[in-house]
């Protein structure tokens, strides 16, 4: 059982370590994107250092399906709501149900 205690411990202490470090890369990779939009010359470069290359990125993506967008969106092709519903349940019905995982959540608890 001290081992057990001792492993949450452990665990505690590497997680706030790594809370620490992620917000330290934020700031750190908040920097250098500053950096580039000052400078959009930097925006084409790669910075070699060790085995890790750098290099600035812009990707978009699309926003994901909603209800209410795919129920707009079939309102308006069918210009009848109550086919573009009848249509929208067809749809939700035939998702299928992904399987779920078993996990140990362990949370920080937040100080008030």
């Amino acid at each position: 059982m001290e081992s057990f205690k001792n492993n949450i411990r452990q665990y505690h202490k590497v997680s706030n370590e790594i809370d620490r470090l992620k917000t330290q890369r934020a700031q750190i990779r908040d920097d250098i994107v500053r950096h580039i939009k000052i400078n959009p010359e930097l925006k084409t470069s790669k910075f070699s250092i060790g085995d890790h290359v750098i290099q600035y990125q812009e990707t978009s993506t699309k926003e994901g399906l909603s209800q209410k967008l795919v129920k707009e969106s079939l309102t308006d092709y069918f210009k009848d709501p109550v086919e573009a519903n009848r249509v929208l349940q067809m749809i939700l019905s035939r998702r299928s149900i992904k399987s779920k995982y078993e996990t140990i959540s362990m949370r920080k608890k937040t100080k008030k």
